[in-house]
């Protein structure tokens, strides 16, 4: 099983859609909304009755880009996950992404990562690094006891590479694998 965690902040979570859709059909979003959501918010997420998709409102906004909702949610990750991915509400997966994340798992590797393409500054492709500004959360997949090891050890603007970094010096940058397809499209 694959976990998603997603933080979100008042808006349709484009990322349900791109789940819903996904040829790799054992997964579960743990989708959290930043503090108490609009009724318009509620009323969308209501409308999904995927079963797969588990929302959750939590009492105050925190903000840090989801930072504190991501470190809360990976300590409340289920016990049969063997998968993590940290990413947002407002992100697109092609149908193919969770398969191929999995399959793309060697004996020993305790991530992949994929290239994605991003909106800012204009539309683009990003050929992902292991290094600073080259690399985003949402297109990781964590080996789920790795992620929980972890954490999600920042709070800054750039805790995706902090986390990255952490999980070099812990594991060792080979035992992080590159698949090499845009998989993953950061709105």
């Amino acid at each position: 099983m694959i976990v998603l965690i997603a933080p979100m902040f008042e808006y349709y979570p484009a990322l349900v859609p791109s789940l819903i859709c996904q040829t790799y059909p054992d997964w579960h979003l743990m989708l959290v909304h930043d503090g108490p959501c609009s009724q318009r918010i509620r009323d969308a997420i209501n409308g999904v009755t995927d079963p797969r998709v588990e929302f959750i409102e939590t009492a105050k906004r925190r903000g840090n880009w989801g930072h504190p909702i991501r470190a809360e949610m990976v300590e409340r990750m289920p016990e049969e996950a063997d998968f993590a991915v940290h990413t947002n509400g407002d992100n697109y997966y092609v149908p193919q992404f969770l398969e191929t994340m999995c399959q793309s798992f060697q004996p020993g590797d305790v991530a992949t990562y994929c290239s994605f393409l991003h909106h800012l500054p204009h539309w683009c492709y990003i050929d992902s690094r292991l290094q600073c500004d080259w690399i985003d959360c949402g297109c990781l997949m964590w080996q789920a006891g790795v992620a929980k090891s972890l954490g999600w050890p920042s709070r800054k603007y750039a805790a995706d590479w902090d986390l990255v970094k952490l999980a070099i010096d812990t594991y060792g940058r080979d035992r992080i694998r590159k698949v090499p397809l845009p998989l993953f499209v950061h709105n």
